[in-house]
């Protein structure tokens, strides 16, 4: 990043509070605050003030990323070819990289909000450095997908070319709309398909179909544990392809530069005007409508089973039928994915002890705030918790979370090593948990859809579903959910 965050101190010279106000030298000391927290000073331990947002701030500031987005969108002049990629730190080998992929007609201007909250996340900011991909939102999505790999790899080859360093593995990804869709192309592995489709739908013959080869046929980038979706359209979106989006997309254009490039990638002795040869060449608004045959095709690529994924998908109607709901944009049954069954990960927090070089799992705030958070609905957990399965599925969460559980409790978590090992037991815990719960969940879920497909239907009249009770009493009825 062109303006990264410093501290600076000033020493005066002297020796005591008089010749301090006395002295006319001083010198100054510049401090990264990303390695260092506190300086020695006359034997003490003095704590550095820091601030780790002010160079973000300038560097956006400066940058114009908002009308170049829009250039960058329409393939005008000022606008990029290529993405970018921009480290918010300078590059720390050992805490692990996040990496923000913005969405259509964005820029890192649209991580704001987000890149402070980490940042200024103290145990975030120990573990996680972020770098902000940069690419121009007008390029087919398989370009920009095969693009921002290369430019990813090559930045971490650069920093790490040995491929060694904590921060080269484990990566986080986090895509927010078009850029959820590349996110998860980046996890995703794919077979025969693309180079199928590319010659059912192209006049590109099978030579030309082999020389883009790294764009139809690709594995999971290395690496990546977690990927974060966000409103992201892997189904693509009717908006689209309707009138507003056709109108949008009519405007687009791909910079000279690039089509020539690609041009020469197909048919490399033609001259550089050839690339008005190319025909059709589908933009990133062609390929964000369900019905393109790129997008459809690609919703189905399975996603690497090294990786935990995660989506968040907005209702912008919540009186809507969850499955028939939408954010404005994006319908949920082309943001939502599969749950992942494998695992989940709590996010909660390590600590490390004096003397002591290994690093413990500190689950107590979370199991306290999950414990708070059955007790709103105390009652409607007895059926699990009364049963011997779910007491034991239960007993790692209150042994950490609950003040009073058993009368070896203090026993029980009496190491940093006891404790640890105790939330180590909670992931799968809660994950039979939900699966003791889902069946009752889908069943409540179908009535509620059923519901909203059928007529208006009376407290006291008689219940549609055939069983002669009133329908207050039958499928009327409240649910509880867990």
């Amino acid at each position: 990043m062109p303006a990264p965050s410093m501290t600076v101190l000033l020493h005066p010279d002297g020796d005591n509070l008089d010749s301090v106000l006395h002295a006319r030298t001083a010198r100054l000391t510049v401090h990264d605050p990303y390695v260092e927290s506190a300086i020695m000073l006359r034997g003490q331990r003095v704590p550095l003030a820091a601030n780790f947002t002010a160079g973000y701030g300038v560097w956006l500031a400066r940058a114009n990323f908002n009308r170049q987005s829009l250039r960058s969108l329409l393939g005008r002049e000022g606008g990029i070819d290529r993405p970018h990629v921009y480290l918010m730190q300078p590059y720390d080998p050992n805490r692990r990289i996040i990496v923000m992929l913005h969405g259509l007609a964005s820029s890192p201007e649209a991580w704001v909000e987000l890149a402070n909250e980490i940042l200024g996340d103290e145990a975030l900011r120990q573990h996680y450095q972020i770098w902000q991909v940069y690419y121009p939102t007008n390029m087919p999505v398989a370009l920009n997908h095969a693009m921002i790999r290369r430019a990813l790899g090559e930045t971490l080859t650069h920093f790490d070319p040995s491929g060694q360093a904590p921060a080269s593995s484990d990566l986080v990804l986090v895509g927010h709309s078009m850029g959820g869709v590349i996110a998860r192309l980046m996890v995703s592995s794919t077979d025969q398909s693309l180079v199928q489709l590319a010659a059912d739908h192209s006049r590109l013959t099978p030579q030309q179909i082999r020389r883009i080869d790294p764009m139809l046929r690709f594995e999971p980038f290395p690496n990546v544990s977690s990927a974060i979706f966000i409103a992201a359209p892997h189904r693509g979106t009717s908006v689209a392809g309707g009138r507003l989006g056709r109108w949008m997309a009519g405007f687009i254009r791909f910079p000279i530069t690039v089509l020539e490039e690609l041009a020469h990638t197909l048919v490399p002795d033609a001259a550089a005007s050839s690339h008005e040869s190319l025909g059709h060449i589908p933009n990133s608004v062609d390929n964000l409508d369900e019905n393109d045959p790129f997008v459809r095709t690609a919703a189905d690529f399975p996603i690497s089973t090294q990786v935990r994924y995660h989506s968040i998908v907005a209702q912008a109607n919540a009186e809507v039928a969850l499955a028939d709901s939408d954010d404005g944009l994006v319908p949920y049954r082309s943001a939502h994915l599969p749950d992942d069954p494998r695992e989940i990960s709590p996010c909660w927090s390590t600590m490390a002890y004096d003397g002591d070089e290994r690093e413990y799992d500190d689950a107590e705030s979370w199991a306290y705030g999950f414990v708070q958070g059955m007790r709103l609905c105390w009652k409607d957990w007895q059926p699990l918790l009364s049963t011997p399965q779910g007491q034991v599925w239960f007993r790692p969460i209150a042994l950490l979370g609950e003040d009073d559980y058993c009368v070896d409790q203090d026993e029980l978590t009496r190491t940093p090593a006891m404790r640890s090992e105790l939330a180590q037991q909670i992931p799968p815990a809660v994950l039979d948990m939900h699966a003791h719960w889902l069946p009752l969940r889908l069943a409540v879920y179908q009535r509620e859809v059923a519901k909203s497909m059928q007529p208006k239907v009376g407290r006291n009249d008689p219940c549609p579903c055939g069983s002669g009770a009133k329908f207050k009493k039958c499928c009327g009825a409240a649910a509880d959910l867990h």
